[in-house]
């Protein structure tokens, strides 16, 4: 998979694509650009909806200490979110496999198992 670097801003890009420049760029640099803002966008979003539900960033700072992956973390975040919202209660994670234990009984218990 190909890694982004997410914190490569809107500000970033006024820095070095000053406005001119942006139309001498080849196409491929600007939907790599794209792609990695839409990537941020969609990263901040969900990390940002996980700490409106719990009210703080505890969830976060785990998943984000376990892997310097950011579509990894985009994995986890995204299924945490939707478990989340399905009611289930990671109050008392600690580690990651805290995380994946409360998501794995969570999805068991909405299948019906």
């Amino acid at each position: 998979m190909e890694k982004l670097n997410i914190y490569f801003s809107k500000i970033d890009a006024m820095r070095f694509f000053y406005p001119g420049f942006w139309a001498t760029l080849p196409e491929a640099q600007k939907d790599r650009y794209k792609k990695q803002v839409r990537f941020m966008e969609k990263y901040a979003g969900i990390r940002n909806e996980i700490i409106k539900i719990c009210g703080n960033d505890k969830l976060i700072q785990i998943i984000e200490a376990d892997s310097e992956d950011y579509s990894r973390r985009l994995a986890f975040m995204e299924t945490t979110r939707e478990e989340l919202l399905s009611g289930a209660d990671y109050s008392k994670c600690e580690t990651i496999e805290d995380i994946s234990k409360v998501y794995s009984a969570s999805l068991l218990r909405r299948l019906g198992f």
